[in-house]
């Protein structure tokens, strides 16, 4: 396996420092310092903004760019090495004789002959004409449905950008690493990609570490104009997967910033060739008012918001709210009597309704419901059942159930206080299509809440004032909120990973980063606690607004839209 250059951090290195074989000479070569703090220590102040850039080419760089200045501090990857010799030489004096800093392309900025995010250590490199159009991505060559480029009819796009004219062998590193190893736990102000077709997958390779980015400039291919490089995604796919990731999206008409809308509607559906896409990531922190309250005088219980935008509000007497985008009165429905006092819902895949309640004898019990009549399919019931459902997830083809046990109950009868307690301390976990129960997760102090990520079962523990992480097999993860939470009664996860907790005790929503740091307290003191309130959460799948039922004073709060860092 050879690499174009195996181009290394430290100095020296194993194996040879020259390689030749059929594809060309392959050498080692050092690039910048480590640690990674040396490359600043020439400045007086330490950088207060970092910024990416990745596909530098020659041209538009950040550097030039009117707000970039004497507190910045610049990361370039260029793997075309001419261009990357350019970055090294343009802002240095060329003085003959003259040392220049390892890797510096000026005092404030590296650059790195390296690609971002192909999948391993190195990148077939296709280079074309015009080679600000290469990519680690084939191009189509004469598969290209297009002919002349979209926004100038004088240049021969097919011929200067959509054929190769030859490959290079180019080191690729992720975006991870520069994040989690170069710049540990420092805010990113903004990554901007122009790499031709693989923008994507130059912001999917920071993995969970995107997080640490404010702000994503990149290009997109217009849904209805053909495709320059083999397996690019569309404009509509980059705009799903940002908005998943909890980041809102602009574009620019004459200067102007504009929303590009919801994935399914919005500017990628008309806009023509490429566009440049402006991201910005939510800050729940700053969110200072509700936006709307739904009054119920039916105690509402659990919210959910579906991914076409729907609104669901469950109430304690059984009545079903739907709303829409806009808040708008879908429709109202009973519950069936047997579906007695639901907490917490989940859409099925299929579109069934499901919901954690009472089966009106005692007994809690999961019910499937049709979610346009509201017509009961089927139940899940516990083998052994007490008290009503105060939280239900689905995930992975399973449901979760947590419970309660009530003095006067069908367990209570069975004198067995040791298997009464264990009993209200547990999580019941059924399969889906069957409805039989599968296994009982315990020790828990009172679960409430449920959430359910890819891999995660997120339990809020009113009892131990804290939320517990499982995967989904019921071993232990982690735990959130351990002096920090009182009576937690509900839990969220938003697009960016942030655990989202209905802290009812304190009478707030608790925010806390995916490594569990406390990072909001969003409008503590509104959620009033009187005493027995099981307030529920939901965050919207596609604007990350937060929604909470107060089931004592028959409201339901929609929160005012996160702020969006710029």
């Amino acid at each position: 396996m050879s690499w174009s250059i195996q181009l290394f951090l430290l100095m020296g290195g194993r194996g040879e420092w020259l390689h030749e074989d059929e594809h060309g000479m392959f050498a080692q070569v050092q690039v910048a310092s480590l640690p990674f703090w040396k490359n600043f220590e020439h400045l007086e102040v330490a950088p207060k903004r970092f910024w990416i850039e990745v596909g530098a080419n020659n041209y538009n760089n950040i550097q030039h760019y009117p707000d970039f200045g004497d507190q910045d501090f610049v990361l370039s990857f260029e793997p075309l090495l001419d261009k990357y010799a350019e970055l090294l030489t343009r802002s240095q004096p060329r003085i003959p004789g003259q040392r220049r800093k390892l890797g510096f392309q000026n005092d404030r900025g590296l650059v790195f002959p390296f690609a971002i995010g192909c999948g391993s250590p190195f990148a077939t490199f296709t280079v074309t004409d015009h080679d600000s159009c290469s990519s680690i991505l084939p191009t189509m060559d004469g598969d290209y449905e297009g002919s002349k480029h979209e926004r100038d009819d004088d240049f021969d796009f097919k011929a200067r950008c959509a054929t190769g004219l030859e490959t290079r062998r180019v080191p690729c590193i992720s975006l991870e690493h520069v994040l989690e190893v170069w710049l540990p736990g420092q805010e990113i102000y903004i990554l901007k990609v122009d790499a031709q077709g693989a923008d994507l997958s130059v912001v999917q390779s920071a993995g969970k570490s995107l997080r640490q980015i404010q702000n994503v400039q990149l290009e997109a291919l217009c849904d209805h104009s053909p495709a320059a490089y083999v397996g690019a995604p569309n404009c509509s796919r980059i705009l799903m997967f940002m908005h998943r990731a909890g980041y809102s999206c602009r574009w620019l008409e004459e200067e102007r910033p504009l929303s590009c809308g919801r994935p399914g509607a919005s500017i990628c559906k008309t806009c023509k060739g490429e566009i440049d896409l402006y991201f910005v990531r939510m800050d729940r922190g700053r969110i200072a008012k509700l936006d709307h309250l739904v009054k119920s005088e039916k105690w509402p219980q659990g919210v959910l918001t579906t991914e076409d935008g729907l609104f669901y509000v469950c109430h304690f007497q059984g009545e079903v709210l739907v709303l829409n985008q806009e808040l708008e009165n879908v429709r109202k429905a009973l519950l069936p009597r047997e579906v007695s006092n639901p907490s917490q819902m989940a859409m099925a895949p299929n579109g069934d309704l499901v919901l954690a309640c009472g089966d009106g004898r005692g007994g809690a019990v999961v019910a499937v419901v049709d979610s346009k009549t509201m017509e009961a399919k089927r139940w899940m019931r516990p083998k052994v059942t007490s008290g009503r459902g105060l939280g239900m997830a689905m995930g992975g083809g399973r449901v979760y159930l947590s419970h309660r046990w009530t003095t006067g109950d069908s367990a209570a009868r069975t004198g067995d206080s040791a298997a009464r307690e264990k009993r209200s301390k547990s999580v019941v976990v059924f399969d889906f299509e069957t409805g039989e129960q599968v296994t009982t997760f315990d020790g828990f102090q009172h679960p409430c809440g449920l959430c359910v990520t890819d891999d995660r079962l997120f339990v809020a523990d009113r009892g131990a004032n804290e939320v517990r992480v499982l995967d989904l097999e019921g071993n232990p993860l982690d735990t959130i909120g351990g002096g920090e939470l009182k009576i937690p009664n509900d839990v969220a996860v938003d697009n960016c990973g942030n655990v989202l907790v209905m802290d009812t005790g304190n009478e707030r929503v608790a925010v806390f980063a995916p490594d569990g740091e406390l990072v909001a307290s969003v409008l503590p003191g509104t959620f009033k606690n009187r005493g027995n309130t099981h307030s529920y959460i939901t965050v919207n799948p596609l604007t990350g607004t937060i929604s909470v039922s107060m089931d004592d004073i028959h409201q339901v709060a929609v929160l005012a839209p996160p702020i969006w860092l710029v």
